[in-house]
């Protein structure tokens, strides 16, 4: 895994993000003054732009509607330098996936809808031709937005190590079945709920422990459960601990877990442990929250390092 000609490949969703801001505490079934933004995202783009940013070669797969939409985002990772040539291009009048989202007033997400059937286009069958240089890939990655039929039969034909990104609460459960033959997943503590089986409260230890194991016995290899404020715990067969959070301004969390992936497999793509690695993710996440996007452009390899107070030579 320490080739780095090789991609690390993504693959999920792209989509335009809608969001909302109120200025105070936001009111129900009223019209709160705050401010109205629109930006390119999506997780499995988001991650593909974090690890861009982490000076990590792209692969992108995803779904594309023919309209300005699309056209936007094709642009932009053109920008970015990611190859998402295999992606799908719809020609049937399919609208681009879009994001609607609003916070609260301290930027904690309250409510959002996600339009999001284009991503139905990604079959097993659209995959079979692209298997091969999939499976060249350092460490795939792909989120939860994906059909589950697709991400069960792709998870157990791909030979390339698998990570997988529960996206949300409702679309944890399409990675369940895919366990056995992933690498790496990063639930928050009602996700590994959902995957476990086990209760899980975020401020009890014991119970995120005992999630972790139940999901290490699936034959998953690696687990991450974040814990908002109060961190992240890591288990594998070799290590296992609590991470504390970092000392952040909370602007935007939106993209936060998905820059928490990203810097988790750009350090363990250079041999780097899951505890290190874990450790760059918390960091990557903290720079993402502070700011309005979903992603930080400032944020390099050497920002998130220092940010986390590792000394890891990019290279």
């Amino acid at each position: 895994m320490e080739n780095e000609e090789k991609f690390i490949t993504v693959i999920g969703g792209s989509n335009i993000d809608i969001g909302g801001k109120p200025f105070n505490k936001p009111i129900a079934r009223d019209s709160n003054p705050g401010t109205v933004s629109t930006t390119l995202g999506g997780v499995g783009r988001n991650m593909a732009q974090d690890l861009a940013l982490l000076g990590r070669r792209v692969r992108f797969i995803t779904a594309l509607g023919n309209d300005a939409h699309g056209q936007r985002l094709s642009d932009d990772l053109t920008r970015l330098g990611i190859d998402f040539s295999e992606s799908y291009r719809s020609a049937r009048g399919e609208s681009t996936s879009t994001y609607l989202y609003i916070t609260d007033e301290t930027g904690d997400m309250e409510l959002a809808i996600a339009d999001m059937a284009i991503f139905e286009n990604l079959t097993l069958d659209f995959f079979i031709s692209k298997l091969p240089a999939i499976d060249n890939s350092q460490i795939v990655i792909l989120d939860a937005n994906l059909p589950p039929d697709t991400i069960r039969e792709l998870c157990s034909q791909i030979k390339a190590p698998v990570f997988a990104e529960t996206v949300s609460y409702n679309k944890a459960v399409h990675i369940k079945e895919a366990l056995p033959h992933l690498t790496l997943t990063a639930p928050n503590a009602l996700e590994a709920e959902i995957l476990s089986g086990v209760p899980v409260d975020a401020t009890d230890k014991r119970s995120v422990e005992r999630a972790a194991d139940a999901l290490l016995n699936t034959g998953l290899k690696n687990v991450v459960i974040t814990m908002g404020g109060a961190g992240a715990y890591f288990a594998n067969g070799f290590e296992r601990g609590f991470l504390p959070s970092l000392p952040t301004r909370h602007i935007n969390t939106t993209g936060a877990g998905d820059a928490l992936m990203a810097g988790i497999a750009a350090c363990i793509s250079k041999g780097i442990s899951l505890k290190d690695s874990v450790r760059l993710g918390i960091a990557a996440a903290s720079m993402t929250i502070e700011t309005e996007w979903t992603c930080n452009e400032a944020m390099t390899f050497d920002s998130v390092c220092e940010r986390a107070g590792l000394d890891i030579n990019d290279n």
